[in-house]
């Protein structure tokens, strides 16, 4: 998944589904899409918050690598010793699993007893381990083990075993802290014994054993943060569901009052066609959808806003789907941090802008209002109109009307 830092970059629809799994504690049924909370960064827009959870990067469980224990401890190899019936690489011809002398033993029929693959001989799994697609895999610890992400907490302090530093993307560094959960950031719904984690952007940011999980409008959760990965030895705590969250990756996430997943956020009805970026000068102009609002021509003090006729514009982040931003328009990600608005860290806001096409009608301008032009597939104001103006660092294109 792309993200457009601090307003910058491609715009990108998106839709994460989520089914429960069907290992681990507490599936439930359910799931849904949607986009993570922030708020809109443009002048005369306005902001909020949203929420939902959905994952990203990552990949299930490690293979052949082990989780720190409680103490700090050592990761597993994974190696595990041979095995007494293990036979020779090769010994049973074509076999994708491992060899028991001269019997082919496929991936889906191995044990601890028995774990390899590519016709190697069959290898026996250490203390702890369990056989994986043909690999000896420690499972991560219950909740992160103690301290680690998704452990139980009252306070920042007692989640000493989850992964520190900022994190980066595109380019840039941005904060990331680790703290205890104790809330939904939108339905306000408790955190059972409060819940260790950290900002992220990609499961990278979580260590071998967590999960990236963004705000994206189905469990009320408009945070981005690191969640533990769950299964078969390692469970959830009471009160966190094991979900399957993408393609072979379950998470804990936290259970509703029936014991399921949250229902998922009604963002509303979706824009009318040519909606997004529209003239306009009341926010009434701007809808639906219910987030719709107008940055208008002019400031309150009469000075331009560098919007000429003005611009509807829309939160798109509980939505999660360009079809709410209505046709013409798409719903972007977008990076931003800003530590008096949340002090944990980097935060993902949706913004619905209108789609263009440089290669059409003016130059520079393509088939956008005049006074906009068409950069990176989107509409926006020209950078020489009058109260307009380009990022520290950029320098403006008066000929296309871009920043640069």
């Amino acid at each position: 998944m792309n993200y457009k830092a601090l307003a910058l970059g491609s715009v990108v629809g998106f839709l994460i589904a989520v089914a429960p799994s069907c290992g681990g504690g507490g599936g439930s049924s359910g799931g849904g899409s949607g986009s993570k909370g922030g708020g809109t960064a443009s002048s005369g827009g306005s902001g909020s918050t949203g929420g939902g959870s959905g994952a990203t990067g990552g990949g299930s469980g490690s293979t052949g690598g082990g989780s720190a224990s409680s103490g700090g401890g050592t990761s597993s190899s994974g190696g595990g010793t041979s095995s007494s019936g293990g036979g020779s690489s090769g010994s049973c011809g074509s076999c994708s699993g491992c060899c028991a002398g001269a019997a082919c033993i496929p991936l889906i029929n191995q044990s601890k007893q028995n774990c390899g693959s590519n016709g190697a001989a069959c290898m026996g799994c250490g203390t702890g381990q369990n056989c994986v697609n043909g690999t000896c895999t420690t499972p991560p610890m219950p909740d992160g083990g103690v301290g680690g992400i998704g452990a139980a907490c009252g306070q920042a302090s007692d989640c000493s075993n989850v992964p520190t530093g900022n994190i980066s993307y595109g380019g840039q560094t941005f904060t990331s802290n680790v703290y205890c959960k104790t809330v939904q950031d939108v339905g306000g719904a408790p955190y059972p014994g409060g819940f260790c984690t950290k900002k992220c952007l990609t499961s990278t940011n979580c260590g071998t054993n967590g999960v990236c999980l963004l705000g994206l409008g189905f469990t009320g959760e408009a945070d981005n943060f690191c969640s533990p990965k769950c299964g078969a030895g390692a469970p959830c705590r009471t009160g966190y569901n094991c979900v399957q969250v993408g393609t072979g990756i379950t998470a804990c996430l936290l259970a509703s009052k029936d014991g399921g997943i949250f229902d998922e956020y009604d963002a509303g009805p979706n824009g009318a066609p040519g909606i997004t970026g529209a003239a306009c000068t009341d926010d009434i102009n701007c809808r639906p959808p219910d987030t719709g609002a107008c940055i208008k021509a002019t400031l309150p003090d009469g000075g331009p806003t560098g919007y000429p006729g003005g611009s509807c514009i829309s939160e798109c982040t509980m939505a999660g789907a360009d079809s709410y931003c209505g046709v013409g328009g798409s719903c972007g990600l977008y990076l931003d941090e800003d530590l008096t608005v949340d002090p944990r860290g980097v935060f993902i806001y949706g913004l619905c802008t209108q789609d263009c096409d440089a290669g059409v009608g003016v130059v520079g301008q393509g088939n956008c209002r005049t006074g906009y032009t068409c950069s990176g597939g989107s509409c926006r104001p020209r950078c020489d109109n009058a109260g307009a103006a380009c990022p520290q660092g950029a320098t403006c294109n008066t000929t296309t009307g871009a920043c640069q």
